[in-house]
This record gives structure tokens, sequence and C-alpha cells, in this order.
């Protein structure tokens, strides 16, 4: 009886348990989490389709993932990975980013806001970092 009720238990809770191990991959995440952090839906009248801009940006961060991944495999040690992760936010790069909208057929190209710009980074740099730790 004991082994019975032990194993309904531990086979009812095996859902639960295997939902939060979700692992995305570090591009996708990244993605994912700079979607989240920088949408803005303040408007009724307009919205953010959050699953499809999650797949608009993951190839962008599957770039930074990638040239991690590149950095490690050349032998880059990882305080100079580490420099070339925090050179992402000087001023160059911040005043560089563009936002890019489009409305009724009309695209919109106009600087991104510095909060923006400064989650932007910070979520490539992650993917980065992440593609030299072979995360």
């Amino acid at each position: 009886m004991p082994r019975t009720f032990f194993a309904m238990i531990v086979a009812s809770l095996l859902p639960f348990l295997t939902g939060c191990n979700n692992h995305l991959p570090s591009p996708q995440a990244h993605a994912k989490s700079y979607v989240f952090k920088t949408k803005t839906d303040f408007d009724p009248n307009f919205y953010t389709k959050t699953s499809d801009t999650i797949k608009a940006m993951t190839p962008v961060f599957a770039q930074f993932y990638d040239m991690g991944t590149k950095d490690r495999q050349a032998g880059v040690s990882r305080s100079e990975a580490e420099k070339k992760a925090a050179a992402m936010y000087h001023d160059e790069a911040l005043n560089g980013l563009q936002k890019q909208e489009t409305f009724v057929n009309q695209t919109i190209t106009s600087p991104a806001g510095k909060r923006r710009v400064h989650i932007f980074i910070t979520e490539a740099s992650g993917a980065y970092l992440d593609g030299f730790d072979g995360r």
C-alpha cells in the first residue's frame, strides 16, 4: 500500500517537475528577455506580436552567440572576451543603433531610445558570453 501511494504521488508530480525544466537555447532566451523588457503596449490601438517578435530577434542574438563561440574556438582568453563584451557599451555602439517601425506599408527609421539600446546591448553581450562559455 505505501509503495503504491508513493508511486501515485511521484507519477502525479512528474508533469509539474518537468514543466519547470523548460530550457531555451541562449539566443532565444536573450531574444525573449529583450522583447519582454522593451514591450510597450500603452496604446490600446496597437499591440506587439510577442511570439513573432521573439522569432524575428532570435537570429540577431544568434549572431552574437556565434561570435562568442568562434572566439572561444580561436583561443581568445576569458578576460579578452569580457573586454569585448564590455566594449559593446561604448558610445559608438550606443549611437549606431536605429529603430525601424512599419505602419500601413510605411517604414520609419529613427534613433532607438537609450533604454531600449541599453537593454539590447546587455542581452547581446550576454549572448556573446554564453556562446563563449558554451551555454
